[in-house]
């Protein structure tokens, strides 16, 4: 066990609601809000306007995250950023814009992550190591911004994806609390399933695409995450009936239930939120695990596994302790801007 705790925890959904109407109205050629809502079983995502950046929004839920924890920013000794489109810059760090934002200039390093959508979870098992060897409290700011990403032609992107932001700050675990289990592996020999070309190879922003169907992503992706899952709980020494929630990564309604039915989960130990902020990227596991501390159903002894995949193939699962986002102070749920 890797002792930590996940002291407080904030999320926003940015931007606009836009409704699955309106995108099927846009997409080349055409859908139906029915295909969609039936097909990705999301209603509604949000968009922010164009140019928005990262680095604010990134404040904004860490600010929230630290009055959860009841901490002052300057507590803060290091600041990991996760997006799986680059954030605002590729040089500096976007992570050292957050540290500008907070006034924290001197105090802390910040440095960013991307790993698709297991971002989240690589930061954390990063975090969580950083902590247990006296470099702590981290903070982990996840802001995706996929909408300045998407094409009307490119449909079966366009149709499901959502920005949002969200942030977990882990400090030192006290009693129980810690990472209890963490397997995160990549396999490159499926190549693009996902993709988006770096601007420097073309000198324009590519569009993000999938590069396999719908049914091979499907398969492959539960197939990780079961995998991942089962190695994670047993470092853990753990088996799923002895978890009390499930948080799986959301990239739409039908994979989110093909995940849960192979994990053997029961829906009432998940939080789905998909329908109503699309897909999210690395931002979905935290934004769920924010709206699920705000509900005042986890205990400090609550177990919760996280898993994830995404492109590269990147894959992952942390189980880890509710530990003292239980025990702290609660606001609001996750707000709409």
């Amino acid at each position: 066990m890797i002792r930590c705790s996940l002291l407080g925890t904030g999320s926003l959904l940015p931007g606009r609601p836009v409704s699955s109407r309106e995108v099927a109205k846009r997409a080349v050629p055409p859908l139906t809000p029915e295909f969609i809502e039936q097909r990705a079983g999301i209603v509604k995502r949000h968009w922010v306007e164009p140019g928005t950046r990262s680095a604010p929004l990134g404040a904004e839920v860490l600010r929230q995250a630290l009055s959860s924890a009841g901490m002052d920013a300057k507590e803060l000794r290091r600041i990991l950023f996760v997006a799986s489109t680059g954030g605002d810059w590729l040089i500096p760090a976007t992570a050292t814009r957050i540290v500008h934002e907070l006034g924290l200039t001197g105090q802390c390093d910040a440095l960013d992550i991307n790993n698709g959508c297991v971002g989240f979870l690589s930061a954390l098992d990063l975090a969580s190591r950083s902590v247990a060897t006296g470099c702590g409290p981290v903070a982990i700011v996840t802001v995706e911004i996929f909408s300045d990403m998407l094409m009307p032609d490119e449909p079966r992107c366009y149709a499901i994806f959502g920005d949002a932001a969200a942030a977990v700050v882990v400090g030192p675990g006290a009693g129980d609390d810690g990472l209890l289990g963490s397997r995160l592996g990549s396999d490159p020999t499926l190549g693009l399933t996902a993709s988006m070309e770096h601007p420097r190879f073309s000198g324009r922003v590519h569009p993000l695409r999938f590069g396999i169907s719908n049914r091979t992503m499907s398969e492959e992706a539960v197939g990780y995450l079961v995998r991942a899952a089962r190695e994670a709980l047993s470092e853990a020494e753990l088996s799923i009936a002895d978890i009390d929630w499930v948080l799986p990564h959301q990239p739409n309604g039908n994979m989110f239930d093909q995940i849960i039915a192979a994990l053997e989960v029961p829906a009432e130990r998940t939080v789905k939120l998909v329908g109503e902020i699309g897909s999210t990227g690395a931002a979905s596991i935290p934004v769920a695990l924010d709206r699920l501390v705000r509900t005042g159903q986890l205990h400090a002894s609550s177990k919760l596994l996280l898993v994830s995949v995404g492109a590269g193939v990147s894959y992952g699962a942390v189980v880890v302790t509710a530990g003292q986002i239980a025990r702290g102070p609660h606001g609001v749920i996750a707000k709409e801007r």
